[in-house]
């Protein structure tokens, strides 16, 4: 599979590639007629389409098009777009491709739409349209000969792609899009140049109102010019300390109904007033006012989280003028400029290519492993480990809380017989034992739990990460080290990088625990569950230590003399043996299949985790529309 960037842009344009088997090899050029960025031109001779410097030295001056994309004439977009996949086909030679073409960031769904048809309709083969700014931190985030800090990208991020028609905006946090997403303004491009300087040669022209009428007249002509008015601007700005005290001037020759000369001038003076004067096409504004007022905008959306660094793309990003504004906007800001501007998005476009793929069979992936039930499986292996810490915690705190102060109440007389103890013990218990109560009791053993269990899981995830070049550390169930020993580990749930999965395990054990063994309000545990033991427990000891051998019945509802009751001492209710008995009991409640809980237990974690991996897997793609 090729997977090819075509960066249709109002002024130029660009193709590139990168094959499937590409792995650290950067996008190439692919040169149309030899020129590895080409104009957006078009034109007809003879029924054949010519695009680029064809177009306009051999093609019918009458029929010449461009600026095309900032008009949106659908006409010419299909009739451009139609030679370029002429010219890609001497290219793949019959292979599959994916071809990737950018938009402004401003356009809306509808409008992208739309445009997918037309090039869809022009003969582009499995065409796909995605932002230009998209592209453009693509190509930021990819590219070798970018000099950035790879931990710069993953911070704030604000890219300016200053093109021919429009300014356009991607503002991204932690290596995603925000939901501020893309902006920019449709109207503000560096074409604005060309088209006043054009009018400024023809205002100073003496055959003026000569000219006026062949542009009138021939659209073909007017679009020839324009080009030429392009080239003085690109010129001008290539080398702005050279012509500081001078000027850079074009001259053309215009063939209809006779001849028309038309000199084109740049200089410091020209430029100037161009950009400060006001401009309909911006409400009145002036060019440098428009400039400033879209990066003013896009600092104010951006405070909350200024970016740390700033990626000018687009051609017009070499104008001095514009880097200086985006200094002053953004003083605190990295910026940053391709070594070849011009080139970034359609570059970016080709890596969106290959990117999105892997990313689409990444994801199916992951969902292939969370739908083989690995998960589940290893949930249960882990689940007996889980009940068996639960079941400690839950003993140590009966007895503790419960047990022991009622025992020394009975002792000193003030419980009368084991009956009326059994039942303050199973009120007292129904009372401590709340769902809240539960939580802050188990949360640090569910905690360590679910990171062991991520833990175990998380190879398999790397091994897919590993697979499609999937950075490992944006599919981490929970931020740990790998080496963690988790017989030593101590954990605060606030203070976890994992906050979302761990604490969702947390409240749906306890919500499941709180349901299967305390029947949702604590009941069902005291008396006639498993802490019902207690009372045996109790009774077993005292009939042992005082000898005492008539009906249990009948010696719970007895009234103990004080001194025989001295005989139960501490040590024997909380001997091993004891505690072992009531753990088992506890335990053996728990894993009554009667009652769903580990099954219930294990489908709902594995719920919450399966859950956790496709939200991941979604956000690993830099979702910019």
């Amino acid at each position: 599979m090729r997977y090819i960037g075509f960066d249709l842009g109002d002024g130029e344009s660009t193709v590139t590639q990168i094959s499937s088997l590409s792995k650290d090899i950067e996008p190439i050029i692919l040169p149309i007629d030899e020129k590895a960025s080409f104009i957006s031109a078009v034109a007809l001779e003879e029924n054949e389409i010519l695009i680029g410097e064809q177009a306009i030295s051999s093609g019918n001056k009458n029929s010449l098009r461009v600026r095309f994309k900032s008009k949106f004439s659908e006409k010419d977009i299909t009739t451009f777009s139609r030679g370029v996949a002429n010219k890609i086909k001497d290219f793949t030679s019959g292979e599959e491709v994916q071809i990737t073409v950018g938009c402004p960031a401003g356009w809306n769904l509808e409008k992208r739409k739309v445009y997918q048809e037309l090039l869809k309709n022009s003969g582009l083969p499995n065409v796909r349209v995605i932002s230009e700014s998209r592209a453009a931190f693509l190509y930021a985030r990819e590219a070798k000969n970018i000099r950035v800090n790879p931990e710069l990208l993953k911070e704030s991020v604000l890219v300016i792609d200053i093109g021919s028609s429009t300014l356009d905006f991607a503002y991204i946090v932690n290596g995603k899009e925000t939901g501020i997403g893309v902006f920019g303004n449709n109207n503000l491009g560096s074409g604005i140049i060309d088209e006043y300087l054009l009018q400024e040669a023809i205002k100073n022209n003496i055959h003026k109102n000569k000219i006026e009428e062949i542009f009138e007249e021939s659209y073909g002509w007017r679009c020839y010019a324009q080009l030429m008015a392009r080239k003085v601007k690109e010129k001008y700005f290539s080398n702005e300390e050279l012509y500081k005290d001078s000027f850079y001037e074009e001259s053309l020759s215009l063939y209809y109904d006779g001849v028309q000369n038309l000199t084109i001038k740049a200089s410091p003076e020209i430029i100037r007033n161009i950009i400060n004067k006001p401009i309909p096409e911006l409400d009145g504004k002036s060019f440098m006012e428009g400039l400033q007022y879209s990066l003013y905008e896009a600092a104010k959306v951006t405070k909350d989280a200024p970016p740390k660094l700033l990626i000018l793309t687009g051609g017009a990003s070499r104008i001095r003028f514009f880097k200086e504004q985006c200094k002053f906007s953004f003083p605190n800001s990295i910026i940053v400029n391709s070594e070849e501007p011009e080139f970034s998005i359609g570059k970016g476009l080709a890596y969106s290519g290959i990117i999105d793929e892997r990313l689409r069979e990444f994801r199916k992936e992951v969902k292939e492993f969370i739908n083989s039930g690995v998960i589940e499986k290893n949930v249960k292996i882990e689940i007996n480990d889980l009940i068996y810490s639960i079941v400690e915690k839950l003993t140590d705190y009966v007895i503790n809380n419960a047990v022991l102060p009622n025992i020394s109440l009975w002792k000193k007389g003030k419980i009368d017989t084991i009956q009326d103890m059994n039942e303050i013990l199973s009120n007292q218990i129904k009372s401590t034992l709340s769902p809240e109560q539960i939580k802050l009791l188990l949360e640090d053993i569910i905690i360590k739990w679910s990171f062991k269990l991520c833990h175990n899981l998380q190879s398999s995830i790397d091994d897919i990460c590993n697979k499609y070049l999937i950075p490992k550390e944006e599919m981490r169930l929970v931020s740990i080290d790998t080496n963690t020993n988790f017989n030593n580990l101590s954990f605060s749930i606030k203070n976890l990088q994992g906050e979302n999965i761990i604490n969702g395990i947390v409240s749906l054990i306890v919500g499941v625990l709180i349901g299967s063994i305390c029947g949702g309000s604590g009941t069902a545990l005291i008396a006639t569950g498993p802490l019902g033991f207690i009372g045996g427990a109790l009774l077993g000891i005292i009939i042992t230590s005082i000898g005492f051998n008539k009906s249990k019945n009948l010696f719970m509802t007895k009234s103990i003399p004080i001194l025989a009751r001295k005989l139960v001492r501490k040590d024997m209710l909380l001997s091993e043996k004891n505690k072992e008995k009531l753990a088992n009991s506890i335990a053996q409640e728990l894993q009554n299949t009667d009652n769903n809980f580990i099954e219930n237990l294990s489908k709902n974690i594995s719920n919450e985790l399966n859950l956790k991996l496709e939200k991941l897997a979604q956000d690993v793609e830099i979702l910019i529309f």
